[in-house]
């Protein structure tokens, strides 16, 4: 402080300045010896002696805030800073205890202060970011965490907040190097690992998560929030009862209503990732029918942010879902009645020539939803039609899909990390039609849906399932997937197309020269590969397992790995089944989706679920002439690859049932000239399943009537 500036005040009246000094220098000793409370006393005799020196004031403020008395500290540092305006340690302080009192718009100005005055201070960038973080405005704190971490890259806490920044954001990919450094530099820092974890995790990085949150669970095991985030994990990898056991330690605690609430919905809904048998499923839906109807539904404010979710794993019990779906929509909606708020009157937007469209996914990038929905962006009709593609959490940091996407919409428009600013700003495009391309698969879109942002609403069947809210009004599918009595399965109005609904281009064929060997395939002996997710394979498809196997003594039947407990549980319950006849089948190793149609390349014949058939995979399979048994089931998401087969008009492959399904599978795979004609058929058809633009076309024709429907109501 200005010491000097005093000491020269006093020149003329040497006792009152040895008077003061005498104060000072003894306040000075005390707080070097860790006694503020005898240090006050100086200090405050000091600022009596001489009323205008800015030393005692700013002493006694800085004692106040290291006592937690932040009023007083904000009276003293205040007058200091009227003092010393341009201070910059005033100013932080002063920031600083504004901060601790909750008066967060007053700490604000001061920090920005502090950075403007010395750019290279990374405590005042540092101070900035975190204020700004409990203000939810996480990209500006995003910001200046960056700058601090900059000015000091080692700094653990620094890292810690722009991890967690970053991961709050909906950006967990960027949260990776800042949350890997700070453990680095310090392994004790039980912060840094559960946001590391918790980052891993909104990645799918489970064990790696698992691992993270094990030792941040062991070391504070008092802490709800890591016991309910390993729970999390358990329930992704599959260890279902270890997961329903956490969360129940979990509900032990004293926690909030909302939270609560949540929770046991969550117990509620963990499903087993491996369906272990058809008597299993039915129990559990029994559960959940019964169980629904008597959960406590308090008032929730915001329920993303308390834990709310959407219920992927409910799809792949393969049952009609749309009572369910409703249900636990209506859950949402009698908790936060806000979720389902109509905000198309909030806009006075004009009316353009052209009908606004705004496609709304978190998997715009390089994942089956942006394969798949890429050309929807790319060919709905300009002529009528402006495209707004509206990226959610999680967006990727370097994807070049993502850009590719991007750059094809006519405008780009990325949703910040919470559904009350993503609803506001989604309803200030203004769209005539807001088309989501999958609800269901994550929670943000799940949520965000249940708003009304535009006159009409559509979803498709990115993930094949009705999604039960209200607000969505149509559900866009084809009328070659559908069964007829389609419009039962759907709480929206099923709209059947004559085309697949998508304009896709063919996937990349095998370049490389890789090896059926390399794969972990055995060449010398038929190869049935079933290339679907371990949990999408249903209990009733491990007869034809079983069959199959009897029938073709000599053949393997190869699946995919998901992760090792999720693979041991499929291998015990097809085991159950198979008996001796289980050391004929072999679950490989997952490989990188580069390498993914060159394994489908080398199989002999691909084996279709009939609960969930493929899709991206289908294509896939026939895009490199490798042809695929397929026996429609009674859902729409158990019959694409028999739209796929109807639009190249051949039907060898698709069975009635599973006696025919079995004969079917033999035959290509051990009938070499049979499975040579259907290879040469696939691959002459092929492109007609591939870059068709006049699906998206009837698609803009749907759309532009749904739009003038709206318009007449």
């Amino acid at each position: 402080m200005s010491y000097s500036n005093t000491k020269k005040t006093l020149s003329n009246t040497d006792n009152k300045f040895n008077i003061y000094d005498a104060y000072i220098r003894r306040g000075n000793f005390l707080i070097q010896h860790k006694n503020p409370l005898h240090a006050e006393k100086f200090f405050v005799k000091a600022h009596l002696t001489v009323p205008s020196s800015i030393d005692p004031i700013f002493k006694l403020g800085l004692i106040y805030y290291q006592l937690n008395k932040d009023k007083a500290a904000i009276k003293m540092l205040t007058q200091a800073y009227q003092i010393e305006p341009d201070d910059i340690e005033i100013i932080n302080i002063l920031g600083a205890a504004y901060g601790r009192i909750g008066e967060l718009s007053k700490a604000i100005p001061f920090f920005k202060k502090a950075c403007h005055l010395d750019p290279e201070s990374a405590a005042a960038h540092l101070n900035c970011g975190h204020t700004i973080m409990a203000t939810q405005n996480f990209e500006e704190a995003e910001r200046w965490l960056t700058k601090a971490s900059i000015i000091r890259p080692n700094h653990t806490r620094t890292l810690r907040l722009l991890a967690e920044t970053r991961l709050k954001m909906g950006q967990p990919r960027a949260a990776i190097k800042p949350g890997i450094k700070a453990i680095e530099i310090d392994p004790n820092d039980m912060g840094a690992t559960l946001i590391l974890g918790q980052t891993y995790m909104a990645l799918q990085i489970l064990e790696p998560a698992k691992k993270l949150l094990e030792l941040y669970v062991s070391k504070l095991r008092k802490d709800p929030i890591g016991l309910y985030c390993l729970a999390q994990v358990e329930a992704k990898i599959g260890r279902t009862e270890i997961a329903i056991n956490l969360y129940k330690n979990v509900l032990k605690f004293e926690l909030n209503t909302d939270f609560k609430a949540l929770l046991q919905l969550r117990l509620l809904l963990t499903l087993p990732v491996i369906n272990q048998s058809q008597e299993q499923i039915i129990k559990i839906r029994k559960l959940i029918t019964n169980s629904l109807a008597t959960l406590p539904r308090p008032s929730i404010l915001d329920p993303y942010k308390s834990g709310a979710f959407a219920n992927f794993f409910l799809a792949y019990q393969g049952c009609n879902d749309k009572f369910l779906q409703q249900e636990i929509a209506k859950f949402y909606l009698d908790c936060c009645p806000e979720l389902g708020s109509d905000k198309t009157g909030n806009t006075s937007a004009p009316r353009k020539r052209k009908f606004k469209v705004a496609i709304v996914s978190s998997f715009l990038r390089n994942h089956t939803i942006g394969y798949l929905f890429k050309g929807l962006i790319q060919y709905l009709d300009r002529d009528r039609f402006e495209v707004y593609a509206i990226r959610c959490p999680i967006k990727p940091v370097d994807d070049p899909l993502t850009k590719e996407i991007g750059a094809l919409a006519d405008f780009t428009v990325d949703l910040p990390n919470s559904i009350a600013k993503a609803r506001d700003i989604l309803a200030e495009v203004s769209a005539d039609l807001i088309f989501y391309p999958e609800i269901g698969m994550e929670d943000f879109v799940y949520l965000l849906a249940f708003s009304r942002c535009a006159p009409v609403q559509v979803m498709g069947w990115g993930h094949p399932v009705t999604s039960g809210i209200p607000n969505i009004d149509y559900f866009l599918s084809t009328n070659k997937m559908e069964p007829q009595d389609g419009q039962r399965h759907y709480s929206e109005t099923l709209i059947e197309l004559e085309g697949l609904s998508i304009c896709v281009e063919k996937p990349l064929l095998p370049e490389n020269s890789s090896t059926g060997e390399h794969f972990g395939f055995d060449t010398c002996k038929p190869i049935y590969l079933c290339a679907q997710s371990l949990f999408k394979i249903h209990p009733n498809f491990d007869e034809i397992v079983l069959q199959l196997l009897k029938q073709d003594e000599k053949g393997i039947i190869y699946f995919i790995s998901i992760n090792e407990h999720a693979d041991r549980q499929f291998r015990n319950r097809l085991k159950s089944v198979l008996g001796s006849k289980i050391s004929r089948t072999q679950i490989l190793t997952r490989v990188h989706s580069k390498d993914f149609t060159t394994l489908l390349s080398h199989a002999d014949v691909t084996l279709d679920i009939p609960e969930w058939a493929g899709g991206k995979t289908s294509l896939e399979s026939l895009a490199v002439g490798t042809p695929i048994v397929h026996w429609p089931g009674n859902l729409m998401r158990g019959r694409h690859t028999l739209a796929l087969y109807q639009a190249l008009g051949i039907s060898d492959c698709i069975a009635k049932n599973s006696e025919q399904y079995v004969n079917i599978a033999y035959k290509i795979a051990n009938d070499n000239k049979y499975r040579e004609s259907l290879v040469k058929n696939i691959s002459a058809k092929v492109d007609l399943l591939f870059n068709q633009k006049n699906n998206i076309d009837e698609i803009s024709n749907v759309f532009e009537v749904l739009i003038k429907e709206s318009r007449q109501k």
